[in-house]
């Protein structure tokens, strides 16, 4: 333009302004002019002192700048990104359509809190957000823009049966925001999961399938209540590597020979995807808990029948019948989160480090 019309330099600047969308550069649809001096014989100012051949040249330029707008806002997935409370200077980005809201609340210098809430019930709602492509979790998804919640998602994804850790939950959010990142730290570490899934309709081993993608360096153990759907796993070659014991989990006396199996029981990672009755995950707790290595994570999922009635009647000696699990953790984030001059909370705070919670379950972080 200059180089045929003199007089653009000399009366105006044009400037077309960019923004950021999905870490690309777009090109604004509408241009800026700015006055600078008047032209020759007091020309007009402005986008009326340019002659029609000027006009029409402009208006082809700012067509041009509209398009590449349009073809590049369509092409690039809209994403909101949210820090993760417990990983400092690691970006977690979530799909548009799910929301997820979290606080966190720092109770003494080495006790935090932080509950997060997610409205999305079942993976058909992000299923556009997400593909199923398979992916391992290296830095490299990190460095290419996926959170470890799409890396865990998507690997689900991918594999016959998909467990209902995402078909029907969303456990992905706190597995990709703190079991993750625990592996990149820790890959030899052992981890137990109680619960095969011998009771699901697409029958056991579909997180084992999921835990042998994902976290392949780990020594990986589950607990399972039905032994004979567990000698046919293992026939069937679905349990390879993989270490199992059987029993009821709310039964103190099987947990105690769970432990001696393992040889002293002391894991890096619980997961209790078992019995859902409270006091089956209660017992259980009381027994592992003290057992979870220093900095350890212990999961606890699928909550939300914690007050249904059918999940009340089991008891043993380490938990009274109609106790309710959310209850008991209630009162722990009560103790952890506000102070009563006089009061010790201290002990029954323990080595609880936080506490997090997502829709239907919750994660506990070891000091």
């Amino acid at each position: 333009l200059i180089r045929f019309f003199p007089e653009f330099a000399l009366t105006h600047t044009f400037s077309l302004h960019t923004t950021q969308s999905a870490n690309r550069n777009i090109m604004s649809s509408s241009p800026i002019y700015t006055s600078i001096s008047p032209g020759p014989g007091g020309k007009k100012q402005g986008i009326d002192g340019f002659s029609t051949t000027m006009k029409m040249c402009l208006a082809f330029v700012a067509g041009l700048a509209t398009m590449a707008n349009i073809n590049s806002f369509t092409s690039s997935p809209s994403a909101s990104l949210a820090s993760c409370n417990d990983n400092p200077g690691v970006s977690i980005r979530t799909p548009t359509r799910m929301s997820t809201t979290s606080s966190s609340i720092d109770a003494s210098a080495s006790t935090s809190l932080s509950a997060s809430t997610s409205s999305m019930s079942t993976s058909a709602r992000i299923s556009d957000s997400y593909s199923n492509s398979p992916i391992p979790i290296t830095d490299n998804n990190v460095q290419q823009g996926l959170s470890d919640e799409e890396i865990f998602y998507q690997t689900a994804q991918s594999l016959e049966p998909v467990t209902d850790k995402v078909s029907s939950h969303t456990y992905h959010v706190m597995y990709g925001q703190f079991l993750l990142p625990f592996y990149r730290r820790k890959p030899n570490m052992r981890f137990f999961e109680i619960g095969l899934g011998c009771d699901m309709n697409y029958g056991p081993g579909a997180s084992v399938a999921l835990w042998r993608k994902l976290i392949p360096q780990a020594e990986i153990w589950e607990g399972e209540y039905d032994a004979e759907c567990v000698e046919n796993a293992k026939r069937n070659g679905m349990l390879n590597d993989i270490n199992v014991v059987t029993g009821d989990q709310g039964d103190v006396n099987v947990l105690d020979d769970w432990i001696r199996q393992m040889n002293g029981g002391e894991f890096d990672v619980v997961i209790d995807d078992g019995g859902h009755d409270n006091c089956q995950i209660w017992t259980t707790f009381q027994k592992f808990w003290p057992l979870l290595k220093p900095g350890g994570l212990y999961f606890i999922e699928d909550m939300l029948v914690g007050r249904y009635p059918q999940y009340q009647l089991s008891e043993s000696p380490l938990c009274s019948k109609g106790l309710v699990v959310t209850d008991q953790l209630q009162r722990l984030i009560e103790l952890m989160t506000t102070y009563t001059p006089g009061e010790n909370r201290d002990e029954p705070i323990g080595e609880v480090k936080f506490i997090s919670c997502q829709l239907d379950a919750c994660v506990l972080g070891k000091k």
